[in-house]
């Protein structure tokens, strides 16, 4: 009887493991985490292919316009192309650098919730067990005394260490 939980302390145990999130449910997040990182890098994948398209059409143009006008006009429009390219270029890269530290982002902070709810379980078990092994040591200890009282003074001791 002494070895056993006592039911406050059961209930503190209990209301530790009710408050874990269940294993479905952290696999659900992480397939949502992946899922949209997946279709991100697709996404990304399909931008950066149109952006070389457009790139290459947009040269294609200043040949047919090299063709068509005098060279200062040709380099004008180029200088306007490149201009824009450059600028263009510039937003995408400051989107998908937004885009690379919110994913980055995502991750830390899965990984450190993993860790957390992990790292924190063990603690908080490990102290549990710290607890009810000292209670039951305790326990022991006090049930060696009454039993070695009850031997060697008989009942009339046992009654005074009570």
């Amino acid at each position: 009887m002494e070895n056993k939980v006592d039911v406050e302390e059961h209930s503190d145990v209990k209301e530790l493991i009710q408050q874990l999130p269940k294993v479905e449910d952290v696999r659900q997040l992480k397939h949502y985490v992946v899922s949209n990182i997946e279709t991100f890098h697709a996404d990304n994948e399909t931008f950066h292919e149109d952006f070389r398209t457009h790139n290459e059409i947009i040269r294609r143009y200043d040949e047919v316009l090299a063709q068509k006008v005098s060279v200062i006009a040709m380099e004008q429009e180029s200088n306007k192309m490149n201009e824009l390219i450059e600028t263009k270029l510039a937003d995408v890269e400051e989107v998908v650098d937004k885009i690379n530290e919110e994913i980055a982002t995502s991750n830390k902070q899965f990984s450190a919730f993993e860790e957390t709810t992990k790292t924190d379980i063990d603690e908080k078990i490990a102290a549990q067990i710290k607890i009810e092994r000292r209670k039951g040591a305790q326990n022991a200890q006090k049930n060696s005394a009454l039993n070695a009282a009850i031997h060697s003074e008989g009942i009339g001791q046992l009654k005074t260490m009570m």
